[in-house]
């Protein structure tokens, strides 16, 4: 249900398979995965703060074939660590 709510809500408000989305607190991509099959490639980026939950998230994207998708997912502690060359279309953080 959550992942229906979370895809149906960006598509609401305006998310585009061309736009480039950060998921802030995007743990095992429960939410993510319907994105990044939505987003087109190199689109979705997905931070979380936890290790061993950033490894499964690798592990759920790798079950569900999105690999060639290339998300960028990584752990992260500090924004202040985030060096990304990209401007984001939508930052998103649901809890």
């Amino acid at each position: 249900m959550k992942q229906k709510f979370q895809i149906d809500f960006l598509k609401e408000m305006g998310l585009k398979p061309q736009n480039t989305l950060l998921d802030i607190g995007c743990g095992t991509l429960r939410g993510g995965i319907p994105i990044i099959q939505f987003l087109e490639e190199e689109k979705y980026f997905g931070i979380d703060v936890r290790e061993k939950v950033i490894e499964e998230a690798f592990k759920e994207l790798r079950e569900e074939k999105l690999e060639h998708k290339k998300p960028n997912i990584e752990v992260f502690s500090d924004f202040k660590e985030l060096n990304y060359e990209h401007s984001f279309d939508i930052i998103f953080a649901f809890s």
